[in-house]
């Protein structure tokens, strides 16, 4: 009878411990089913947060470059008229007089021709209409003649394929980036030397920018307005942007940004 009681006490004891294993299996498989479902969840949110931010920087810099068009054709269109209009009733004066007063005229008119070559030029800075109709290797190129004429630097410039048209907002952003990094070495970096090349490697555009100046400090790297400005517009390229400086060499800035090529 004892034994009776024994065995049956064991087979009670074994059924309860089964079903506190059976319990705690299944509580810890909820638990990691739960884990699971929560990393998702956040890894779901993080992806619809970064899609949001992408979205919110590239209509930032989209309604930018907007306003920077909108400038540059009111430049254009209604204070170059004006310069054009103000010089040529100055040319007609300055034949009509004689003496200290044609002088006169001739050095506002001078003034006025110096008013009107900073305003094509500012109005280029903000929008470079050749960009749209040449693409950026032939825009480049001409920055970097109309520089050479005016500054002590060499800058050479490589192009893989000058004809090569890609997606605007790319060329734009790549443009954007690389007037900021050649602003940047003509303000700050004393150099003597620039070298730009840009590469497509399959689906992959490679702008490559060294000079031989002093290179950048830690604060301009993390502090600066301009590289924020960079770093912002290759985010909104999705693509990456690395600058670092070479030892005894100056600079070098690699921006790899992914394309869909398109015709020209």
């Amino acid at each position: 009878m004892a034994q009776a009681n024994e065995l049956n006490f064991l087979i009670t004891l074994l059924t309860f411990a089964g079903v506190v294993f059976v319990i705690a299996l299944g509580v810890i498989m909820l638990n990691q089913n739960f884990q699971k479902n929560l990393y998702r969840q956040m890894l779901k949110n993080e992806e619809l947060k970064s899609v949001h931010q992408h979205d919110l920087l590239t209509s930032i810099i989209a309604a930018q470059e907007e306003e920077k068009k909108r400038i540059a054709a009111n430049l254009h269109d209604e204070l170059g008229a004006t310069l054009s209009i103000a010089r040529m009733r100055m040319v007609q004066l300055e034949q009509q007089l004689e003496g200290e007063n044609k002088i006169t005229l001739e050095d506002i008119r001078s003034m006025s021709e110096v008013a009107m070559d900073s305003m094509r030029r500012i109005s280029h800075e903000l929008m470079p209409y050749q960009l749209e109709m040449f693409g950026i290797g032939k825009t480049i190129q001409d920055v970097i003649k109309k520089i050479g004429d005016s500054k002590d630097i060499r800058i050479d410039f490589n192009i893989f394929d000058e004809q090569q048209r890609w997606p605007a907002s790319i060329e734009l952003g790549l443009y954007r980036i690389c007037m900021e990094l050649i602003n940047n070495t003509l303000k700050h970096a004393q150099a003597k030397y620039i070298y730009i090349q840009i590469d497509q490697f399959e689906e992959v555009l490679n702008l490559t920018y060294r000079d031989d100046g002093k290179g950048i400090s830690e604060s301009d790297h993390s502090d600066g307005i301009g590289f924020k400005n960079m770093q912002a517009r290759v985010n909104a390229l999705r693509g990456t942007l690395r600058i670092e400086n070479e030892e005894g060499r100056g600079m070098i800035a690699t921006v790899q940004v992914p394309i869909a090529p398109v015709s020209a």
